[in-house]
């Protein structure tokens, strides 16, 4: 019998960046390759959802709070900061449903921040099923808005002419400034004991789980 090999590809399947007409060798262009990045990173979300619950509690309390707080943050810039920009370039409200869509699994994701708050502070124990049960009230939502949300970037291609001005938000940050001191800007908490539980190494290489 072969033996299935745990990683965090399920149990919310990854996005394929195909969905954003990504072939292996052909580099995306435009809106396609926004839609693409975009997929990385929700990727990089549900790779962070799908870790599992391991016997190390306290660590692993602190990559699911730190993870929840990435999610916070990652919506938080696309509400204050992006869709605001995308709406006045392009056009107004473009980008309501996708904030709309943010509101459907808000509730079950503030339990579970809340929650692994409370872990990490020592203030309730790590309960598997109880965990999975909040994860399970929010998670398939997320996981559809994920994936439905980059068929925003790629509509964005019929406004090309309105958007030149939008990579102006991502390619400022120079990093040769200060003689290249900030060049690994944002910057990342080496914290090896959370971020064994993430299923890639700080090389992205995928790596093996410590509950596997």
């Amino acid at each position: 019998m072969t033996e299935t090999k745990v990683w965090v590809d399920t149990p919310f399947k990854l996005i394929s960046s195909s969905k954003s007409g990504a072939e292996l060798g052909k580099e995306p262009k435009g809106a396609q390759k926004l839609g693409c990045e975009m997929t990385i990173v929700h990727n990089n979300i549900l790779c962070g959802l799908n870790a599992g619950s391991p016997k190390d509690k306290l660590e692993f309390a602190n990559f699911a709070y730190a993870w929840a707080m990435v999610l916070k943050e990652h919506h938080c810039v696309e509400e204050e900061r992006v869709f605001p920009l995308i709406n006045s370039l392009a056009v107004p409200g473009l980008m309501d449903g996708d904030v709309a869509e943010h509101q459907e699994f808000h509730d079950g994701f503030e339990v579970y921040l809340e929650y692994t708050d409370k872990l990490r502070g020592g203030n309730e124990e790590l309960d598997g099923d109880k965990l999975t049960s909040i994860i399970d009230s929010f998670g398939p939502v997320l996981r559809e808005h994920l994936e439905h949300e980059i068929d925003t970037p790629l509509a964005l291609e019929k406004y090309s002419d309105k958007t030149d001005e939008f990579p102006m938000t991502i390619i400022l940050h120079d990093k040769t400034f200060d003689g290249g001191m900030w060049q690994h800007f944002p910057p990342i908490l080496w914290r090896k004991d959370w971020w064994r539980f993430s299923g890639c190494d700080f090389t992205s290489q995928p790596q093996k789980l410590p509950f596997a």
